[in-house]
């Protein structure tokens, strides 16, 4: 399996952003993948389910978000200004990276919390760059989100966009863990098995927020919240899963209403799956592979061969081998 490793001026200017692709070269590629991840989360999370669709004929390309993981440029922070918007433009350049290397294949987004919030916005801002959309765990809309993030922006000019908001983050996961008993660690809502919980822990890759990360976040909920969102978005097939005990979604009621109110403004192709009991992370409970066969089925049922098959020789790689190309990676 090739393992490819790049890294890419970002889109706002403050670093680089790493980026890694996932090919099996014995399959023919059917399609391009795209995961993004969440928040305080980075790519390799999401190693096990790329390195399974690529030899599934899958090519699989991850990056960290700005503020994240590799692309820790500044820890936890989207950057100065339009930090939100900056990081769109990040992912749009890892596809047009791809799509380079790889051209004629259809692509699948999948994001996962807010990971799921920008490739809501993402296929509004750039319609026609994906084919089809997978969402984990996702939110809905809700009334909270404009009051919250005026209260962001007023604690950003106060104290400073870059001050981590370990406070805020406390209190937003107690939140969250309110309907778990004795809860293992503060991460305890993401996931019900423990081990998954405590490794958030021992992590270092995982980042902190800042206070202008979150009043960012806000507003990109609020983007994909109003009825234009609904409007705009291409009518391509989608499918939300979440877990129906994932605080995130409001236990089900968030996705639910995100694929009602898709459904009511034409789309067509949808599919909401939730998992009765199972909290934020579905791809870290004990029914991991359950869902991953279910995604792997919805994959190949909406993400066929209709744009003109990919070129074998269109990659820049050598053929026949299988290894990992780190030349292009400058770690930090």
């Amino acid at each position: 399996m090739e393992r490819r490793v790049w890294r890419r001026e970002s889109a706002n200017g403050n670093g680089s952003i790493y980026s890694v692709l996932y090919r099996e070269e014995r399959c023919g590629a059917r399609g391009i993948v795209c995961i993004l991840h969440g928040m305080q989360s980075h790519s390799d999370r999401y190693r096990f389910l790329a390195e399974h669709l690529s030899a599934r004929g899958y090519i699989v390309t991850l990056l960290d978000l700005q503020g994240h993981g590799r692309s820790a440029n500044a820890e936890g922070s989207f950057g100065p200004e339009r930090g939100w918007d900056y990081m769109l433009h990040d992912i749009r350049r890892n596809i047009l990276q791809v799509r380079k290397w790889f051209p004629g294949l259809p692509l699948c987004l999948f994001g996962h919390s807010m990971g799921s919030f920008l490739a809501r916005l993402f296929c509004v801002r750039f319609p026609g760059e994906a084919d089809a959309l997978l969402l984990s765990g996702t939110a809905g809309p809700s009334p909270l989100y404009a009051p919250v993030y005026r209260f962001m922006t007023a604690q950003a000019k106060l104290f400073g966009e870059d001050m981590d908001a370990k406070l805020y983050g406390r209190l937003l996961s107690r939140y969250f863990n309110r309907h778990i008993k004795d809860p293992v660690n503060l991460g305890a809502w993401c996931c019900s098995m423990a081990e998954v919980c405590l490794s958030y822990e021992d992590d270092p890759l995982s980042s902190s927020f800042t206070i202008g990360a979150y009043r960012d976040m806000l507003y990109g909920l609020i983007q994909i919240s109003g009825e234009e969102w609904f409007r705009k978005m291409p009518d391509i097939p989608i499918l939300l899963f979440s877990g129906g005990s994932d605080p995130v979604g409001e236990y089900g009621i968030g996705p639910a209403m995100v694929y009602a109110l898709l459904k009511a403004s034409g789309h067509h192709d949808l599919k909401l799956r939730i998992y009765p009991g199972k909290r934020h992370e579905t791809l870290n409970e004990d029914i991991r592979w359950e869902v991953v066969a279910m995604l792997e089925d919805w994959l190949d049922q909406h993400v066929p061969l209709r744009r003109s098959a990919a070129d074998p020789g269109s990659s820049r790689m050598d053929k026949g081998k299988t290894e990992e190309r780190e030349g292009a990676l400058r770690e930090r």
